[in-house]
């Protein structure tokens, strides 16, 4: 959380996952940094996310706005 440029601090943003024990429950980002579920019909920001294919490795950067992270493609 303290790392990552993304996360707004004070707003709760989505995950792309959802809560299978519950019909509309999503998780997300609460506004002290921890994951929770909350109800998909709650208005709150949208959290980007990507998937890492195992061929694909994190090249350089720290994930901060000033050293984003760089991706690479095995060959």
């Amino acid at each position: 959380m303290s790392n990552d440029w993304l996360y707004m601090r004070g707003s709760v943003q989505w995950t792309i996952s959802t809560d299978s024990s519950s019909s509309n429950g999503v998780f997300a980002v609460d506004n002290n940094g921890m994951v929770t579920t909350y109800g998909s019909y709650a208005r709150y920001v949208v959290r980007p996310v990507f998937f890492l294919k195992s061929d694909v490795e994190i090249k350089e950067g720290i994930g901060s706005k000033s050293s984003p992270f760089l991706v690479k493609i095995s060959e």
